[in-house]
């Protein structure tokens, strides 16, 4: 490790490595500077005494090749090269995915133990659930808790009400509230303006409405099905979700099994093009301290990105669900 010392990228091939990083540095600063590197290929071949060209991959000893089998998936490919990416020569990006993972579940654990009245209050007609860094699981200590309520409607068309009435939802959020202070979590975001109580109906008949974007059903849509975790009423999450899929196929019924899901696709990809643009936006002038977590953010919304189009080839029902959004 680096310490206080200068850092020195490691990399097999690096080549390829740190021309990727130092595209991904450039106009900030590279903590590797213009040369500080060290390739694992060619101290292999001086090791051994062999050219280069026979220190391939395959003839690397055991305990120099990585962990995951090869493949010649792009998600896996990522994995396999970031997973030796160090991070200032400090930690590599697979040991941090795997401490943030870890700390989310205890931290989102504790918070299901310590709430008193929300699930019996939720019971089989709402759900609580978080986005953010909670529901994608990369949560560290400065995290917040972005939550969700959605309820389950009654009644007929055109005049569907929620089964959560608007007490218990006073009652709901007081619960969110009195548990996460109890546990160190910072405040709601913006005095609990985000906290907000959606009906499931809302998410569906929205859908390629004109409407959508403007009442931000859209976003919370999207939330919902690519990065949300179930704090309560798993049962009512799992069911919300497989509404809104179906919404996507309800023209098709009878070709459920090969329908390709344009209009599903077409709204992922909107999203994310919509989440980078208000990125650029809001990050075009900031401090050094600032644009050092946006590379952060950044290569967490990269890494994010390539899991879901990596986990995306079958575009059947069946093959585009389970992956996304199970």
């Amino acid at each position: 490790m680096a310490g206080a010392g200068r850092p020195v990228l490691v990399a097999y091939p690096l080549s390829f490595d740190w021309s990727f990083l130092y595209w991904y540095f450039s106009g900030e600063g590279s903590p590797f500077d213009y040369s500080r590197c060290f390739g694992i290929k060619t101290a292999f071949a001086v090791k051994a005494n062999i050219p280069i060209a026979s220190a391939g991959r395959s003839k690397l000893i055991p305990n120099l090749r990585a962990n995951s089998h090869h493949t010649h998936s792009k998600t896996q490919s990522s994995r396999r090269r970031h997973s030796q990416i160090c991070l200032s020569g400090k930690a590599c990006m697979g040991t941090v995915i795997d401490q943030r993972r870890l700390y989310s579940d205890q931290r989102f654990q504790e918070l299901k133990t310590s709430l008193i009245g929300a699930p019996g209050i939720c019971g089989d007609k709402a759900c609580v659930y978080a986005i953010g860094s909670f529901g994608r699981r990369e949560a560290s200590q400065p995290s917040d808790l972005d939550l969700f309520i959605v309820s389950l409607c009654h009644g007929k068309e055109k005049e569907y009400k929620s089964r959560l009435t608007k007490l218990e939802e006073i009652l709901l959020k007081a619960d969110l509230i009195r548990a996460s202070r109890a546990l160190g979590f910072p405040d709601f975001s913006k005095d609990g303006d985000f906290l907000q109580h959606r009906t499931s109906i809302s998410l569906i008949q929205t859908t390629r409405d004109k409407s959508d974007d403007a009442i931000n059903t859209f976003t919370a849509r999207l939330l919902l099905l690519l990065a949300s975790k179930p704090l309560v009423g798993d049962d009512v999450h799992l069911q919300v979700i497989n509404e809104v899929i179906a919404k996507y196929w309800s023209e098709f019924p009878e070709h459920g099994d090969c329908f390709m899901p344009a209009f599903l696709s077409n709204d992922i990809l909107q999203f994310w093009r919509t989440l980078c643009l208000n990125y650029e936006a809001r990050t075009s002038e900031k401090t050094p301290r600032d644009r050092a977590n946006r590379k952060i953010r950044n290569y967490k919304l990269k890494a994010f990105l390539l899991k879901v189009y990596g986990r995306s080839g079958d575009s059947s029902r069946t093959g585009y669900g389970a992956p996304l959004f199970g």
